[in-house]
């Protein structure tokens, strides 16, 4: 069924209800509810000009505004934060990579093959910039730059926070389910 959120999960009963107010049992039942871009709590972070990049919707912005953006800043070098970095380099904007941790893809890649894929985004024509996060960001009606925690400032008129994902959960919270940085199983 589409179109169709789950309002609540009745445990007990071992029925889901929708928001129209029906009712399906379930003898086994599987949670994907999905997730939401983490954006940080930064001063300035509501500024227009500012872009997360999670889903067709959020692409579909970037697209738009892809072909207006002179400089891009990219907050985030995991597979997201790259991704869209290339995406928005097609069209010969300058991108930089604002990566906080020593690495890119740190969850993912060891320091060797962190360094080669560097190299790579390097090559593409993308800047990187790693171990200093945004500390504020900067202009009076939006975007026009951040200020990186080592102080240097960086101008640009697009950002995209690209910093994780937050698993939907309020579903499951209302469940009584337990919950740690997703919904806990068995």
């Amino acid at each position: 069924r589409y179109d169709c959120a789950i309002a609540a999960i009745d445990r007990d009963r071992h029925c889901v209800i929708d928001e129209a107010g029906c009712i399906v049992d379930y003898s086994r039942l599987v949670l994907a509810t999905g997730s939401h871009p983490h954006v940080p709590s930064i001063p300035g972070i509501d500024k227009p000009g500012i872009y997360t990049f999670r889903n067709m919707d959020d692409a579909q912005r970037l697209i738009v505004r892809q072909s207006v953006s002179r400089r891009t800043l990219v907050l985030g070098g995991g597979l997201l934060g790259l991704e869209a970095a290339r995406a928005m380099r097609r069209k010969d904007t300058e991108v930089i990579v604002v990566e906080h941790t020593s690495r890119l893809m740190g969850q993912q890649l060891d320091a060797r093959g962190a360094e080669q894929l560097r190299g790579h985004v390097l090559s593409l024509g993308i800047q990187v910039l790693l171990g200093s996060g945004v500390e504020e960001i900067l202009g009076d009606s939006r975007v026009t730059g951040v200020r990186l925690r080592n102080g240097r400032e960086v101008e640009c008129d697009t950002l995209i926070v690209a910093t994780g994902i937050r698993p939907n959960i309020s579903l499951a919270l209302r469940a009584g389910l337990h919950i740690g940085r997703g919904v806990r199983v068995n």
